[in-house]
């Protein structure tokens, strides 16, 4: 995959510093966290940025460093295992960009450390309270004391965002969704505009503008009254007099440009229409690629509001990367290439975009499945070759994954009615506990063959797929080629699709 970060000690050539996570998913039993973290950094290349620190208490040895990659889904999550020594201490060196911003995991929980050139930090927290109650010693500025008043006042705010509160903004029926998100905006503003956690801010303005859209489509669902063109121009005055649309204003976002265009689009009503045509059930996946030209349109609508020449190449690659991993290839080759002409001179998206082309064009149709070894219940090493001279679903899921879990029932049918002879259903788990892949085996007793490959979204084959998101399914031929990529579902078209395969097949 793509953007490795590099971590070998004797590299000369470190400019700036880098540490986007360190991530802690070892289980405190007691005590505290003590973290030192000194930083020797310049703007040469000569001057390297090393990372020291000190872990209490001692015999938790495992922590990760992760940045945040260029593409919050296709790209690989850039992470590196740090073993401490025995005494908990850990030294590493980074090659680094220009990136500041260290965030700290621990139980799924983050806090942002703010790294200057130069700086010692000492930073003490106390896991039974983590992320609310931490300090850190040695900013220039009272960033940390911000931070803390923020998280106290956001803390109520966010107690407030109910599922019920969301079941009532979803059914388009009287809420405070919009309100609480909107006063999430002044808090932010209040401690945090100005700092160099202003991130926060813009990232909760992005929140605001996605249920703003969101609250249109459910309207429109739920035949709801509203003038949405009016609703989303208003919407869209409010993003540009906050800078929504800059750089910095997009890198904050959880997904770059990607969640404001996505619901832009569906605040048309585009899906409601294609759903009464082609049935009410149809997932979102298969919606999107039905209405694939609609969509697209108003999405680059959204380009139009971009002024800024380095946010429209960063917006735009998302969308492009967007389309590569979700579109047939031949769909959007046009659009790759034209994207490579227009922004060749941002580097980086088109390295990006380039690599991820080639793992697509790699996994197309036509091309030869990718090989796994995997257990299953019993530890017994199943393969993909196992099946070669019959059809295979491959069917990557997740306990967690609802829209997995919705296929069920229709692959519990097209299994029954179709000759193990000709095809079969392989399941491969990205759950990353096995504890919980093997309690979802029992609760929905799928007679397919059950895989695990854990590791979440990291699943070693999931990734050779380029997999963006679950479910996630890959069509193999009886020659061992793909025949379908993620464009066939079980309630949608993977029975005709498969009947039409085996007829057309003299062979089986």
């Amino acid at each position: 995959m793509l953007h490795y970060l590099e971590l070998e000690l004797s590299n000369e050539n470190i400019t700036h510093l880098i540490f986007q996570k360190i991530m802690l998913r070892t289980i405190l039993s007691t005590g505290f966290i003590i973290i030192f973290i000194t930083m020797i950094s310049g703007c040469n290349q000569d001057n390297k940025v090393t990372v020291t620190g000190q872990i209490n208490p001692s015999e938790l040895t495992t922590i990760k460093s992760v940045t945040q990659p260029i593409h919050y889904k296709y790209s690989e999550k850039l992470e590196k295992t740090i073993d401490t020594g025995s005494d908990g201490s850990f030294r590493i060196q980074y090659s680094p960009d220009s990136l500041k911003i260290v965030f700290l995991e621990f139980e799924e929980h983050q806090y942002p450390i703010v790294l200057t050139p130069g700086s010692d930090l000492r930073i003490q927290i106390e896991k039974n309270e983590f992320p609310d109650n931490v300090t850190i010693d040695g900013y220039p500025e009272k960033w940390n004391q911000k931070y803390q008043a923020y998280l106290s006042d956001v803390t109520p705010l966010d107690s407030a965002l109910t599922e019920e509160q969301y079941d009532a903004f979803r059914n388009a029926e009287p809420n405070n969704i919009l309100e609480i998100h909107r006063e999430r905006i002044s808090v932010a503003k209040k401690h945090l505009s100005g700092t160099p956690l202003d991130r926060y801010y813009y990232y909760n303005i992005g929140e605001y503008l996605n249920r703003g859209l969101q609250n249109i489509s459910n309207h429109i669902s739920n035949n709801r009254q509203i003038n949405a063109d009016s609703v989303r121009s208003r919407i869209v005055d409010f993003a540009r007099e906050r800078d929504f649309f800059s750089y910095h204003s997009l890198w904050s976002q959880r997904a770059g440009i990607r969640d404001f265009a996505h619901n832009y689009a569906m605040s048309f009503g585009i899906q409601d229409s294609i759903r009464s045509e082609h049935g009410e059930d149809l997932m979102e996946y298969d919606v999107k690629r039905i209405g694939y030209e609609e969509f697209d349109e108003k999405k680059r609508e959204v380009l139009n509001f971009i002024d800024e020449p380095r946010a429209r190449a960063y917006a735009e690659m998302h969308i492009v990367a967007e389309r590569l991993g979700e579109m047939p290839i031949e769909m959007v080759e046009d659009t790759y290439f034209s994207y490579l002409e227009k922004y060749s001179g941002y580097k980086e998206y088109t390295d990006f975009l380039s690599g991820f082309y080639r793992e697509i064009k790699g996994v197309s149709p036509g091309n030869p499945a990718v090989p796994f070894e995997l257990p299953n219940i019993e530890g017994e090493i199943v393969t993909m070759s196992d099946f070669e001279g019959k059809y295979v679903l491959l069917d990557f899921w997740a306990g967690w994954c609802i829209p997995c879990l919705d296929e069920f029932p229709h692959m519990r049918r097209i299994y029954e009615n179709t000759s193990r002879d000709n095809f079969e259903i392989v399941a491969i788990s990205t759950e990353e506990d096995s504890i919980k892949w093997v309690e979802a085996l029992e609760r929905f007793e799928n007679p397919w063959i059950q895989l695990y490959g854990g590791n979440g979204f990291q699943q070693e084959t999931f990734q050779e797929y380029s997999g963006g998101g679950i479910p996630f399914y890959i069509l193999v031929n009886p020659k061992g080629n793909i025949q379908r990529y993620n464009d066939v579902r079980a309630s949608y078209n993977l029975e005709s699709v498969l009947d039409s395969l085996i007829s057309s097949n003299p062979n089986l």
